[in-house]
C-alpha cells in the first residue's frame, strides 16, 4: 500500500484520541480492503516521558501491517513521510492470539 503525505492544515484539526482511534480504524479498513495483510498489534508511548512529549495520557494502541514491517538490516525510505521520527519497539510472537477487549 502506497502511502500519502499529510495536509499539514489537516493534520492541525485531527487532534485528539476519539479522532485518531477513529482515523486507525479508518486506515485499516481501507488498507485490509486493498488486499493488505494486518501481522499484529502493537503499544506505543508505554513510557511516561513518551506520553509527556506527545501530550498524551495513556499509552497508543495500533496494528502492524505486513508491508510496513522491516526485516533485520532492512532499510527505512524517510522521503514523503510527514514529520518522521524512530521510537524502539520490542516485538515478540505468543502462541495465540489475546482476547479482544471491548
Amino acid at each position: 500500500m502506497e502511502s500519502a503525505a499529510v495536509d499539514p492544515a489537516l493534520a492541525d484539526r485531527l487532534d485528539g484520541l476519539e479522532t485518531a482511534y477513529a482515523v486507525q480504524a479508518a486506515t485499516h479498513d481501507l488498507a485490509i480492503a486493498a488486499g493488505e495483510r494486518a501481522i499484529g498489534d502493537k503499544v506505543g508511548l508505554t513510557a511516561r516521558p513518551a506520553r509527556e512529549s506527545y501530550g498524551a495520557d495513556e499509552p497508543a494502541a495500533g496494528y502492524l501491517l505486513a508491508s510496513r514491517l522491516l526485516e533485520d538490516g532492512e532499510s527505512l525510505a524517510a522521503a514523503g513521510l510527514f514529520a518522521p521520527l524512530a521510537e524502539v519497539e520490542v516485538a515478540f510472537a505468543l502462541g495465540e492470539a489475546l482476547p479482544v477487549r471491548g
